[in-house]
């Protein structure tokens, strides 16, 4: 692994070249290391969100809650709150609730607030209707 001389973090380069090869046990290496990579290297790691995605969306892909994972975190650093939350939701058990982290936390304060939200409509509606009737 190539390390960055100023941070000392190893970069994702490697592993993102990985992602575009064709076999399938490459790519899975790759997802791995870079889901362990990814708080200091999604940046580098968010030119490939759309191969990533990719993977989530195919249903022979064994490893797509390991790539939603991935790219939630990426679109999380992306302040991109409605697809990191989609995409933890689609990575099942890896997105661990019990977590003491922003991430989760953000996530889950995302999901109260759309909650909130969805019930405020909801009972706006119902009295609209009421109102006509």
């Amino acid at each position: 692994m190539l390390a960055d001389k100023k941070s000392g973090q190893a970069s994702a380069q490697p592993f993102i070249a990985m992602i575009n090869e064709d076999a399938e046990a490459l790519q899975i290496h790759a997802l791995k290391n870079l889901n362990k990579m990814v708080d200091y290297a999604w940046h580098e790691i968010a030119d490939t969100l759309p191969k990533i995605e990719s993977f989530v969306e195919n249903p022979n892909f064994p490893e797509r809650s390991l790539a939603a994972s991935v790219a939630s975190k990426v679109f999380y650093y992306l302040e991109e709150f409605d697809e990191a939350l989609r995409l933890a939701l689609e990575s099942g058990d890896l997105f661990d609730l019990n977590e003491s982290s922003k991430y989760v936390e953000t996530l889950i304060n995302k999901c109260i607030d759309r909650y909130c939200k969805l019930r405020q409509e909801l009972t706006q509606s119902a009295t609209s209707a009421i109102v006509i009737d």
